[in-house]
């Protein structure tokens, strides 16, 4: 099903009846835009066409949100995305992780790289699956019907 190709991992499958490519990046978070812009390309797909699925530390652990646009947040992921397709008119299907606690020694970046913590990893099974369903209800009904729907009910 995987094969490599654009400096990652692309699959085609069927997604609430469309098809829809998928790209896990094999690149540095901070350079995954290097294999998204010629995947866009191949497939003469749109900025707008994109779905980016990105952990988000503006929202707390539990929460998904589906958003048009937008700035990177700081995100290096994006970042390299916006800059590589020379657009941040992209959508993005945002992961709640939830900012570091105060006693949380260490910096932003090690907060993001380090797993989950036991009482996160209980619900992250839940959560995954919200994601996965809100990813079908834009695939189906494109990006406001699908927005009306995960914004509002956006807690585990």
């Amino acid at each position: 099903m995987w094969r490599s190709k654009h400096d990652g991992l692309t699959a085609a499958v069927s997604v609430g009846g469309e098809r829809v490519l998928l790209l896990k990046p094999q690149k540095l978070m901070n350079r995954s835009g290097q294999s998204v812009r010629p995947m866009l390309a191949f497939h003469r797909l749109a900025p707008s066409d994109l779905l980016v699925v990105h952990d988000e530390l503006d929202l707390p652990f539990g929460q998904i949100r589906l958003k048009i646009g937008g700035g990177d947040a700081g995100h290096n992921g994006l970042r390299s995305v916006t800059t590589e397709l020379g657009s941040p008119d992209y959508l993005r299907l945002r992961f709640g992780i939830g900012r570091p606690p105060l006693e949380f020694e260490g910096d932003v970046t090690d907060y993001v790289l380090q797993g989950f913590a036991p009482m996160q990893r209980a619900g992250l099974q839940e959560l995954v699956g919200r994601a996965a369903d809100a990813v079908v209800l834009v695939a189906r009904f494109g990006i406001d019907a699908a927005m009306n729907q995960v914004n509002r009910r956006c807690t585990v």
